[in-house]
C-alpha cells in the first residue's frame, strides 16, 4: 500500500510536471481548464500538488499536454 508521504511526492512532482509542460507550450492555466473541462483553481491546485486528480483527468490532462498518461505520472 502507497503511503501518505509517498503519495504527496508523486502529487507534488506530477503538479511539477503539468506545469513545466504547460509553460513549455505556452499554455495559461485557464486555457487548460477550458481544454479539460476544470476550473482555473483545480488546475492551480493541481500544479501545486494539492489536489487529487481522477484517472479521467489524469488522460485529459496527458491529452491536452501532448504526454501520455504513463509520462505525466511519472516520477523522473
Amino acid at each position: 500500500m502507497i503511503q501518505e508521504q509517498e503519495f504527496v511526492h508523486i502529487s507534488e512532482a506530477t503538479g511539477a510536471k503539468i506545469r513545466q509542460q504547460r509553460v513549455s507550450l505556452n499554455i495559461t492555466q485557464s486555457q487548460l481548464a477550458d481544454i479539460v473541462g476544470a476550473s482555473v483553481q483545480q488546475i492551480g491546485h493541481c500544479e501545486a500538488g494539492n489536489y487529487d486528480v481522477a484517472v479521467d483527468r489524469v488522460f485529459a490532462l496527458a491529452q491536452a499536454l501532448s504526454l501520455s498518461p504513463a509520462q505525466l505520472l511519472a516520477d523522473d
